[in-house]
């Protein structure tokens, strides 16, 4: 599960430049530089058992703190000590912040879209229920703990958060003055998504079967813009990803 999670990092050594595979994890305790334990049990039963990490090996670990890598000093099965504890200096900046609201789809379908708008950005994932919707239940904490895998995969700072189903009507709450608000309808006319920068973007994602014409006649009184992705009609899945990128990245 967490082989993928790796970064290549160029060390020197002996006044060589060589290149090493450093595994990158989430942590919920807070990061001290220097010296620090954790004692995360599911953190530390995938470093000794599924990535036989031994000491002296580099690790990076991650929070809202920002991002360090650290020498596993010592490991045991209660606790993780790390040493050389410092802070990398790497920023990121994604083009605007991205909210994904997404009709509930098939659950390895939908498992996707977690996984891929975590991996370009999105700031929060809001699973909806549309007058289309045919499947109404999904696995919340296994979709967290897909984020979460993602975003350590990925390189990101922060996992986005999954949000509890929602009707239509629920997730307009979430919209604020002055936010741009986009409704993905195969019915648009504007076929494009223009670039936009420093905005908040409420991206929706209808399902399969469409929006209802009573939703559309919802997202015009609240002033969504409608917009495609193009001529051809693409899947759920397919147009989440493709959209969130674009709202992330511009």
């Amino acid at each position: 599960m967490f082989l993928n999670k790796l970064k290549y990092s160029k060390i020197k050594i002996e006044n060589k430049i060589i290149s090493m595979k450093i595994h990158r994890f989430l942590i919920t305790e807070k990061i001290t530089e220097g010296e620090m334990v954790v004692q995360n049990k599911e953190l530390i039963h995938q470093l000794q058992n599924v990535l036989k990490l031994k000491t002296g090996e580099l690790i990076i670990i991650f929070n809202n703190q920002g991002e360090f890598q650290g020498i596993i000093k010592d490991l045991t099965k209660k606790s993780l000590k790390l040493s050389a504890v410092a802070k990398n200096q790497r920023v990121y900046k994604l083009k605007n912040q991205a909210i994904l609201y997404c009709a509930i789809l098939k659950k390895e379908n939908f498992e996707m879209i977690v996984q891929k708008a975590t991996e370009v950005g999105v700031k929060k994932i809001v699973p909806l229920v549309t007058g289309h919707t045919v499947k109404l239940n999904l696995n919340l904490s296994r979709l967290r703990k897909i984020a979460q895998e993602a975003a350590e995969q990925s390189g990101r700072l922060d996992v986005p958060e999954i949000s509890p189903i929602l009707s239509l009507k629920e997730s307009l709450d979430y919209i604020q003055e002055g936010e741009l608000a986009w409704c993905l309808d195969t019915t648009s006319q504007i076929e494009v998504i223009t670039p936009v920068e420093n905005k908040m973007i409420h991206l929706f994602i209808g399902p399969e079967g469409g929006w209802t014409d009573e939703e559309r006649v919802l997202f015009t009184k609240h002033h969504f813009s409608f917009l495609s992705l193009g001529p051809l009609v693409l899947r759920g899945e397919t147009a989440a990803i493709i959209a969130s990128y674009l709202a992330c990245n511009g």
